[in-house]
This record gives C-alpha cells, sequence and structure tokens, in this order.
C-alpha cells in the first residue's frame, strides 16, 4: 500500500500536537514544584551551569589534564540531582515529575524509531486514512434495515452450489451479529 503524503502530513501535525501538550503540561509541573520548592529552581540553575562549565572543560583543554575536574563536577553534578530528587519526593511527587512527557516511549514522539517511522505515527497514519475512507463510503443512511437481500439472485451458483442471496443472508446474519455484540469499549 502506497503512503499519502497528505495524510502522513496530518499524522505529524497530530503527533506535534501531543507533544505540545506535553510540553505544556511540563511546564506546568516544573512551574508547580518552583513555586512550592525554590530550591528546585537553584539546583536546575546549578546543573544547568555546570553543564557549560562541562562544555567549557572539554572545548578549552588548556594546560593539563581535565579529568580530575570532569570527576568534580560529576560528583557535585549527582550530589545536586540526589538532593533535587529527595526535595521532589518529600514534596510528594515522584522524582521524575518536572522531566519531559512523551505518549511514545519508542520514538519519545519524534514518530521516528531508527530512521524509520515509528509504529505511534503509523497508527496516526491510520486513524487519518480510516477517517478519510469513512467519510468516502458513508452516505449517512446506512443501516442493516436498508439493507435488502431481494437484490441478490436466488439462482444457485453451479460450481457452489449456493446462491448470491444465501451467500449474502449469511454475510448479513454474520456482520447484525457482530454489530449487536459490538462493544463500546473496542479500540475498533
Amino acid at each position: 500500500m502506497s503512503t499519502s503524503g497528505r495524510l502522513l502530513s496530518k499524522a505529524r501535525e497530530k503527533l506535534e500536537a501531543i507533544r505540545n501538550v506535553n510540553q505544556e503540561e511540563q511546564r506546568r509541573r516544573i512551574d508547580r514544584v518552583y513555586a512550592r520548592l525554590p530550591r528546585v529552581r537553584s539546583i536546575d540553575a546549578a546543573l544547568k551551569a555546570q553543564m557549560v562549565e562541562l562544555v567549557g572543560l572539554t572545548i578549552r583543554r588548556q594546560g593539563g589534564d581535565p579529568l580530575p575536574e570532569i570527576k568534580a563536577l560529576e560528583r557535585a553534578n549527582l550530589a545536586l540531582q540526589a538532593e533535587r530528587a529527595e526535595l521532589l519526593v518529600a514534596a510528594g511527587w515522584p522524582m521524575d515529575y518536572t522531566d519531559e512527557i512523551y505518549a511514545c516511549p519508542v520514538c519519545r514522539d519524534t514518530g521516528m524509531d531508527g530512521g524509520e517511522i515509528c509504529q505511534c505515527l503509523w497508527k496516526l497514519y491510520n486513524r487519518e486514512l480510516t477517517a478519510q475512507l469513512g467519510t468516502l463510503l458513508r452516505c449517512g443512511n446506512e443501516s442493516f434495515g436498508k439493507f435488502d437481500l431481494n437484490l441478490y439472485d436466488t439462482a444457485a451458483d453451479p460450481k457452489t452450489g449456493v446462491s448470491p442471496r444465501e451467500c449474502m443472508r449469511l454475510v448479513y446474519d454474520t456482520c447484525l451479529k457482530y454489530a449487536k455484540n459490538f462493544s463500546q469499549a473496542s479500540p475498533n
């Protein structure tokens, strides 16, 4: 089956919307934590400063071995991360409360998994495809009550011994039974 660029684009837009909602929720969580625990804001600023310092150490490489400074920076960073986690947990939040939020842990909402389209994006694509097909096939007046078996011939097929009407009655009965037993909780 070929992929429609337009539908894939719509699926990517849906994924982008999911990503935006998750980023907004993460921002709300961070704001909530900063309002209640100002020390966490200070820790986050210190962690960012340490990252800048680490980059500087690796780029600079002037005189001597930077490894002892990097190790000291790593110890300080780990201590700050531990303090941050303890503060969050003590306030009743999980330690990953302010981490990025992803709908898809495989691709982290990028839509790509190892150079291939991720299953989450395919799922969104299939929803778009289903919606498009649904609008193409829907006339608005479909129902089992309007199904007319009289449109099918009663003469039996010489090879199968079954008439088109008998075949369609079986299809009709099967579909009707399926529809009557269809669960509202079904993902379809």
